[in-house]
């Protein structure tokens, strides 16, 4: 048996196995099991969907079945094996985008709302389906080292001899041969010598003929300069989707991967047109259009006017529609609007407004703010646009929340420092206004 999944939506058990089946057990009322899925190859690991309606499994061809549980009925397949080309290992002669013998997926995984179908194996890639359409949407390369056994793609025709592949050759050089590989060598090494000191210790009147760790040869101690070439292979052992769809995360050779969706994917309808100009925005703002004004406003901040037209959309803006403007905004104007607002605070009379429009950002996209803010997964984007959430314009908006933030809350402590400074000057002052007895109106 090599995989396990409860059904999130039944008493169901799935298990698959090497015997070319996937198996659904009634672990609860004790019926045992309830049915069989056959296969044509073993079975390396099977998956739910979230509304427990259909079963993914993957077998060792390369291939994932999707099945119906409630009526064992198979309702299509998906061919991956050529998906996971790519990255060859040490000895092939091949180039790696023809390489696909052997591969197989170990991992799977739906998403929330089960449309996408994440899978991983003994490839250097991982793939998103569509689970509609059986089709890749997206292929995520998980490593480019080339310590790294199958992730070079190239065939290097140089390094190959009559006598086979360079890098297997015994007594080949090492001088290509990075660092890490020189240690696990002088670390095979030295384990190498700690067998040897504890087989002087025993009888070589047990030993059987050539079972001995000594001497030459290609018997058991002989195979030294095949594990001095020795090198990870790239690896995907499991995969997941985060609750939110946000995002999903790899276990490889490597470490543990994060993935997550890229902000500067999302497209707003006011990045584009020749109609987005100031007077556009001055207009909306006139007709009581304050979140489309204070969004070309925003859009036009490289202009000669940008802090004057930011700085009119903000404080023009009523304060019964601030809540509206900012509803549905995107969160790449996130850091522009508060280090609009900060400025604002430091150079103009309206800080009551400006704190409304603080208060009322953070209670519409506060968690989205503290997402960004502490590296965590964006919010807009396409998950499948693009690779990863390191680099790009979704890290560059992430990025700058956090400064942004701290600029609104010094420009905000500077204030409040200013107006304490200033009621502790007048205190005696107003506490004589205040205790001073009314002037009696004069008699006209």
């Amino acid at each position: 048996m090599t995989s396990l999944a409860f059904s999130p939506e039944s008493a169901s058990l799935a298990s698959g196995s090497w015997d070319k089946s996937v198996r659904l057990w009634d672990v609860y009322e004790g019926r045992g099991q309830t049915d069989v899925l056959p296969h044509q190859h073993d079975v390396l690991t099977v998956a739910f969907r979230p509304d427990g309606k259909q079963i993914a499994a993957a077998t060792l061809d390369g291939q994932v079945f999707l099945w119906d549980p409630n009526d064992a009925k198979l309702e299509g397949t998906i061919e991956g094996r050529r998906d996971m080309a790519g990255g060859k290992v040490i000895g092939d002669l091949r180039s790696g985008a023809n390489v696909a013998a052997g591969k197989s997926f170990k991992a799977l995984a739906y998403s929330a709302d089960g449309a996408l179908l994440l899978a991983g194996g003994d490839s250097k890639s991982v793939c998103v389906y569509d689970v509609a359409g059986k089709a890749l949407l997206k292929k995520f390369h998980l490593s480019k080292s080339k310590a790294l056994d199958g992730t070079i793609e190239r065939l290097d025709s140089s390094r190959v001899t009559d006598a086979g592949p360079l890098d297997l050759l015994p007594g080949a050089s090492d001088s290509d041969d990075d660092e890490g590989l020189r240690r696990g060598a002088e670390r095979d090494a030295a384990r190498s010598a700690s067998r040897a000191r504890h087989a002087s210790h025993a009888s070589h009147e047990d030993a059987l003929p050539g079972a001995g760790g000594g001497g030459g040869g290609f018997g058991a101690g002989g195979g030294k300069s095949a594990d001095k070439k020795k090198r990870p292979r790239i690896r995907c052992k499991h995969v997941a989707f985060a609750p939110t769809g946000q995002g999903w995360c790899a276990s490889t050779t490597e470490g543990v991967m994060v993935f997550s969706k890229d902000v500067g994917a999302a497209f707003d309808p006011t990045d584009l047109g020749e109609n987005v100009t100031p007077s556009a925005a001055r207009m909306a703002l006139r007709e009581g259009d304050a979140r489309r004004a204070l969004l070309m406003a925003l859009r036009l901040r490289g202009a000669e006017d940008d802090d004057a037209l930011v700085a009119e959309t903000l404080e023009k803006t009523p304060v019964d529609a601030v809540a509206d403007a900012l509803r549905d905004f995107p969160a790449a104007l996130f850091a522009p609007l508060l280090e609009a607002i900060a400025r604002r605070v430091n150079a103009g009379p309206h800080a009551q407004l400006m704190l409304t429009w603080t208060r009322e950002l953070c209670v519409a996209h506060g968690r989205a703010l503290h997402q960004a803010a502490h590296g965590g997964l964006t919010v807009g984007g396409a998950l499948v646009g693009g690779e990863g959430g390191a680099g790009g314009a979704g890290a560059s908006a992430a990025a700058g929340v956090l400064p942004a933030l701290r600029r609104v809350s010094k420009a905000f402590a500077g204030l409040h420092d200013d107006l304490a400074a200033t009621a502790e000057t007048s205190v005696f002052l107003l506490d004589y206004v205040c205790a001073a007895p009314p002037v009696a109106e004069t008699a006209r």
